[in-house]
């Protein structure tokens, strides 16, 4: 798995933009500090399904709900996958390999 992007990192390239998750243009700048990237081997995982599922999918993205609670989907909404707890993500990302 590569290293998360820290928040740090989060703030400055929505500072830069103007725009934060799920603006396509947000995606786009992350993607492009992460050298030799591929879409296809990427999984975003996030526990929002307005901003990080909505826009991981807007990007072309696999997506994977994090949803601890159990919560129901919202119409419109729809993760590859969806999690209770992080230790449940490796099999899914075995599936991208």
């Amino acid at each position: 798995l590569a290293e998360p992007l820290n928040d740090e990192f989060i703030m400055k390239v929505s500072e830069e933009l103007g725009a934060d998750k799920p603006s396509q243009a947000f995606f786009d700048l992350c993607f492009s500090r992460l050298p030799d990237f591929d879409r296809s081997r990427c999984l975003m995982v996030g526990d929002s399904l307005s901003s990080d599922i909505r826009g991981g999918a807007q990007a072309g993205l696999l997506t994977c709900w994090l949803n601890p609670k159990g919560k129901p989907r919202r119409p419109g909404f729809v993760p590859d996958f969806e999690i209770r707890a992080l230790r449940e993500l490796p099999p899914h990302t075995k599936k991208m390999l």
